[in-house]
């Protein structure tokens, strides 16, 4: 129950993501058009990185756990933006074989905004899957 946690949290954050940032890119040649092309790129990022990273973002969270729920929020908020910075440097070197650019940076900040929409998703289809699928 657990993996499916995590891909509905992948697909949803994909989706909002793509979604967003298909609205600040409109002039590509229309919504649709860059909602689809952020969403081929942005769905298997997050499915791959995102999943892979939250098993390990959550085994690193639980070594810090602590009573305070503030603590655990942000030790949370500070992994996945490393996260996000690592994820992030693993896709361009494997799509880029020339190093850092001039739009490295952004890419870098697209990579934290990704992770931590994906963390904060991951509390809403937690809160999600124990209100209204799992019963117990």
């Amino acid at each position: 129950m657990e993996f499916l946690n995590r891909f509905v949290t992948a697909i949803l954050s994909a989706f909002i993501f793509s979604f967003i940032l298909a609205l600040l890119l409109f002039d590509m040649g229309g919504f649709w058009i860059s909602f689809i092309i952020v969403m081929a790129y942005s769905l298997g990022i997050f499915l791959i990185a995102g999943v892979s990273f939250s098993f390990v973002g959550d085994y690193i969270m639980n070594k810090i756990d602590s009573q305070n729920k503030w603590v655990n929020y942000m030790s949370g908020f500070v992994v996945y933006v490393i996260g996000g910075i690592v994820g992030n440097i693993f896709f361009f070197i494997g799509l880029y074989h020339e190093g850092f650019a001039g739009y490295t940076i952004s890419m870098m900040i697209y990579g934290v905004l990704g992770a931590l929409l994906f963390y904060h998703m991951r509390y809403v289809v937690r809160l999600s899957f124990q209100r209204f699928i799992i019963r117990e």
